[in-house]
């Protein structure tokens, strides 16, 4: 009975959740390959960072949909059709905020670019 009264929770916590715990994931391996051996994978941290900001996006804006209502439905596809025009919007402009910034890693971490 009381699992009832408690609050639904959206998908986009969820989602914000597992970007965030993959992203410093990725992160953490880089960190310590690069404490241990002096050598790490830029590209996974790029990864890494970019879905790090993406789940802050997923918090602040997490959608409409709660997760009581998405038995036997695309979750994806509710997730977006029933989420408020402004996360939409947010969703949008953060995703590609997080690819410039993965881009802006990749090329500073490259040793190239400074010769």
């Amino acid at each position: 009975m009381a699992d009832s009264n408690l609050k639904p929770k959206k998908i986009g916590y969820q989602y914000g959740l597992v970007f965030l715990v993959f992203g410093l994931a990725m992160i953490g391996v880089n960190a310590i390959m690069l404490y241990l051996g002096n050598n790490y994978f830029p590209k996974l941290l790029a990864i890494g960072i970019a879905l790090s900001i993406l789940s802050l996006v997923f918090f602040i804006f997490p959608g409409g949909v709660s997760s009581n209502k998405m038995v036997g439905k695309d979750i994806n596809k509710e997730l977006w059709n029933n989420a408020p025009r402004l996360h939409k919007i947010m969703w949008i402009i953060w995703a590609i905020v997080s690819v410039i910034c993965a881009v802006f890693a990749l090329i500073s971490f490259d040793p190239e670019f400074y010769k």
